[in-house]
């Protein structure tokens, strides 16, 4: 452990095991507190000494009589304790005036690796944490931190011999799990051998339930020149970098989209020209009972309308009732009440039309169903997306 409880006869305090560093005075002090059983470990209570030689780095453990002893910071991996220590060093650094506490215990009753509490007034939780962690372990830390409104930067840790790995499919999966629910889409891996910080983001544009996505870009920097905010953010040159990619890429996606947008309006065009000359063609032939073929496609767009599940309808007998009321009562329905069924009918599918361009997938396939099903449909969905090419942007590919 990097820290302990110095218990003497000026009461209690935190003492760390990295101050002895080049500071022999310092150093027998906390030996001597550990033979006096002064040194108190923060998990347990138990009784901890002093570590330090030529290969080890200084840090407090259990005593001998307790190597079996049951205690979370026996877990804890060197690895581990320097990462918390460079960080700790950073910090102090660039904040003299900051206040940073070692495991720090939360309402929750879980700890953060560093707890840094600015003059300002912000916090800020500090993870460092193994590059093997799962998916479930980091959602349930993160959502210990939001639920005590506790702003948490997560920094997975790596070593020379594991950088290889960090490329790996498995690595990867793990990798942008993390960036899709980092809500600044960014990771942070220290390399603790060479105290480089390596900043990562991935760059992808969504169009409704579409993404375009070009992977991550990466940057290496040497930690005490970045500096880290006290609300989690990063001042670097990768930001300019990243917003110059995602710009192509959203510019790509967009002449892309507006491509397609033209071509289907095209199509559309002949398709409409073709529809108004076969129409023209039945309307010059009379149906039966002296109906017009212009008849049966009000009827059709009304039918449609009351078997769709946006209908206002109770229940799908009622819808029945309803269109055999309709054919009994058509011929006795005034101009004036048909142009209100028609309008009735034409906002039921434009409403569609808005659902489905704000991604509701149930919406988009009601609307392909009815578009390769119904003419008169087809013409309506036509008409609007030739009047708003923003709004065919959006719905591009739903018909074609």
């Amino acid at each position: 452990m990097e820290h302990c409880l110095l218990q003497d006869n000026s009461g209690e305090k935190i003492v760390y095991a990295f101050t002895v560093i080049e500071n022999f005075n310092e150093e027998r002090k906390l030996r001597k507190a550990g033979e006096l059983n002064q040194l108190i470990c923060p998990c347990c209570r138990r009784p901890v000494h002093l570590r330090y030689g030529r290969i080890l780095r200084p840090h407090f453990s259990h005593k001998s009589d307790d190597a079996n002893h049951s205690c979370s910071y026996n877990e804890e991996s060197m690895t581990h304790i320097l990462g918390k220590e460079i960080l700790y060093r950073y910090f102090r650094s660039k904040y003299p005036d900051v206040g940073i506490r070692f495991n720090y215990r939360l309402p929750s009753g879980r700890k953060a690796n560093l707890y840094c509490s600015f003059p300002d007034g912000k916090e800020l939780a500090v993870e460092f944490q193994r590059t093997n962690m799962s998916v479930v372990e980091w959602e349930e830390r993160s959502e210990s931190y939001r639920d005590n409104n506790l702003k948490a930067l997560w920094i997975l840790n790596f070593t020379d011999s594991e950088y290889d790995a960090l490329h790996s499919d498995q690595f990867l999966s793990f990798f942008k799990q993390m960036v899709l629910h980092d809500t600044d889409n960014r990771l942070l891996l220290l390399n603790v051998d060479k105290k480089i910080l390596t900043v990562s983001k991935n760059i992808t544009y969504h169009v409704m339930d579409k993404s375009y996505d070009l992977g991550f870009l990466s940057r290496d920097y040497p930690l005490d020149e970045i500096l880290i905010r006290p609300d989690g953010s990063i001042d670097c040159d990768l930001e300019e970098e990243y917003e110059k990619r995602y710009r192509n890429l959203k510019e790509s996606v967009d002449n892309m989209l507006r491509e397609e947008t033209k071509k289907a309006k095209r199509e559309r065009e002949q398709r409409k020209e073709e529809q108004e000359k076969t129409q023209a063609e039945k309307q010059s032939q009379p149906g039966p009972a002296g109906r017009t073929a212009e008849q049966p496609d009000n009827l059709s767009l009304e039918s449609e309308a009351a078997n769709h599940p946006d209908s206002s309808w109770e229940s799908r007998k009622q819808q029945k009732s309803y269109q055999r009321s309709y054919m009994e009562n058509r011929r006795n329905l005034s101009p004036e009440e048909n142009r209100k069924r028609i309008k009735t009918t034409q906002n039921i599918y434009m409403n569609l039309l808005k659902r489905a361009a704000n991604g509701d997938q149930d919406a988009c396939n009601s609307l392909k169903r009815v578009y390769q099903q119904k003419e008169d449909i087809r013409k309506l969905i036509d008409t609007v997306l030739d009047d708003n090419l923003d709004f065919a942007a959006r719905l591009s590919g739903l018909f074609h």
